[in-house]
């Protein structure tokens, strides 16, 4: 049988023999899917029908030629959903074609469904006669291409370059209506089990924890697509946290920490026991080593004893963030003391341009703040912001005419740095001096009303990566659990699957990462991918 990917670049190129291959490979399942969700049969092969039709005129602009099932399977779900939602326009068939029988979902049908009046019309129009009639005998008349290149004398290259011509000037016309539909489909998807329990573990939710081990015990040894096991993972949750108990039901069921979570636990003995054999400075998932997860539990003698065998305070994770940078960061005063005596670097930058004290200024840790400063580094703008401090920014501001445009390396703004830490009165201060108000920072306001606005003055505003992460407005709204503002967002043409700057995941998967489920169920509707264990949701 022919490769998928070759039968999808030979229909792209315009053989319609291909794309009825696609039609035979899919129509059944395409069938079964839609009356699953119409429980009716005419109306399911209808939507299959129109879901061929939008494929075909489309499938020139499918990038990735083996991904045709799930690109598929999104037309689908639209065609459903607007079915469901029965919000339809004055309808006729194309080039009058009512006498033709339309039972079946091959090619020569998919011309014959339904679609606007006026637009068909309009679109008609900007055929040529020879366009018109080859359509006709193609998808009516059920004529080979071959059989058409023969009796007009023609190469067959050509009568294949005059279909593809003809379906892209239609696609023109009809496209742009239905690529503007104001409505998102209704799917109910449920996350593969891998999913489920790596968001259950972020949560806390034991119960569910236990309950996902139960149906499937496999699962204590899952890990996500970062490398992180459930164990590491849930560490990694309660550092935040400071709760436990997840933690305790994954030993109870067996879970054995390996290098890394053993060091995220603080159980000194397995790790030490491990060296020599393994390096100290070895790296795992996010290029962690023992020492950062160490530090980010807080665990002081795994710390010193870890540094006595020579681990290095500097080295760096994925994202530029040292041990010194973690020991701030959780708002451990003691070990970062530790770690500056045994030479830890208090001036390195992270990738995003933050420094320590800028870190220390988001803990909000007045003795962090202070073993900080003591250790070389001033105050600036983004200090301010990070404190919500509004004296210390006025007085910055006015010895720098330039601070309030002033952006950190992946483009964070003071305003956005005081908006994503919620220092709403600094924010005031900042756009009554003449900060400009973005998407990001309107996100962080809760001001929709100025959000949508100024997309409407800048479009392009809408995938923008900006702030301390990098964020689009889309997944500043996902990891927010915005539903509303996720769906609004995605209506207005957001990018689903445009990579954050820092952690460079989709919306998707950082709403996946931070447990908020029905957010990232609104971005896989819309064609949201994620890299999770178990792969996409189901």
């Amino acid at each position: 049988m022919k490769p998928l990917k070759n039968i999808v670049i030979d229909a792209q190129n315009g053989d319609t023999e291909a794309f009825n291959a696609l039609v035979s490979r899919f129509g059944g399942t395409a069938h079964e899917r839609a009356f699953a969700w119409l429980g009716d049969h005419h109306r399911a092969e209808e939507v299959v029908q129109e879901a061929f039709l939008e494929a075909a005129l489309k499938i020139h602009q499918l990038q990735s030629p083996h991904a045709f099932s799930s690109w598929f399977k999104r037309i689908l779900v639209k065609q459903c959903d607007r079915v469901t939602r029965k919000k339809t326009l004055p309808t006729v068939e194309l080039m009058h074609g009512s006498d033709v029988a339309a039972e079946s979902a091959a090619p020569e049908g998919l011309l014959q469904t339904q679609v606007p009046q006026t637009l068909l019309e309009q679109g008609l129009t900007q055929l040529t006669d020879d366009q018109r009639a080859l359509l006709h005998a193609v998808y009516w008349e059920n004529t080979p291409q071959k059989a058409i290149a023969e009796k007009l004398g023609l190469p067959l290259t050509t009568v294949k370059k005059r279909l593809y011509n003809a379906r892209q000037k239609l696609a023109r016309v009809v496209e742009p209506v239905r690529a503007s539909a104001d409505e998102l489909p209704a799917e109910t998807a449920a996350f593969s089990p891998e999913t489920q329990i790596f968001m259950a573990a972020w949560h806390g939710h034991r119960a569910r924890v236990q309950s996902l081990l139960q149906e499937q015990p496999d699962l204590l040894h899952a890990r996500n697509s970062e490398g992180l096991s459930l164990l590491l993972f849930a560490a990694h949750a309660a550092h935040y946290s400071q709760r436990d108990e997840i933690i305790t039901s994954l030993l109870s069921a067996g879970a054995q920490p390996d290098f890394f979570a053993a060091a995220a636990l603080g159980h000194q003995t397995p790790v030490l026991r491990a060296l020599p054999a393994t390096p100290v400075d070895t790296t795992g998932p996010w290029h962690r080593t023992a020492l950062h997860w160490a530090v980010c539990g807080g665990h002081k003698a795994l710390v010193t004893a870890l540094l006595d065998h020579g681990a290095n305070p500097n080295a760096v994770d994925h994202w530029g963030c040292t041990s010194v940078h973690l020991a701030v960061d959780f708002g451990h005063d003691a070990l970062l003391g530790l770690l500056l005596a045994r030479g830890g670097d208090p001036l390195r930058v992270m990738n995003n341009g933050k420094n320590l004290l800028h870190l220390a200024a988001c803990n909000g840790s007045d003795g962090l703040l202070d073993r900080v400063r003591h250790a070389g580094l001033r105050l600036d703008i983004f200090t301010a912001a990070a404190l919500g401090h509004v004296g210390l920014a006025d007085k910055l501001i006015h010895a720098d005419g330039d601070a309030l445009t002033r952006k950190l390396r992946i483009g964070a703004t003071p305003l956005q740095i005081a908006a994503e830490r919620g220092h709403t009165t600094l924010c005031h201060y900042l756009l009554d001096r003449g900060a400009a108000l973005d998407p990001i920072s309107a996100i962080a306001l809760n001001n929709e009303t100025a959000l949508f606005e100024l997309l409407e003055r800048q479009p392009r505003a809408i995938d923008r990566n900006a702030g301390s992460f990098g964020f689009t407005p889309l997944h500043a709204a996902s990891v927010r659990g915005r539903d509303d503002l996720v769906q609004q967002l995605l209506l207005h043409g957001a990018d689903v699957n445009r990579s954050d700057r820092m952690f460079r995941k989709t919306p998707m998967e950082e709403a996946l990462f931070f447990g908020k489920e029905s957010a990232a169920r609104l971005l896989y509707r819309y064609g949201g991918r994620v890299a999770m264990p178990g792969g996409l949701p189901r």
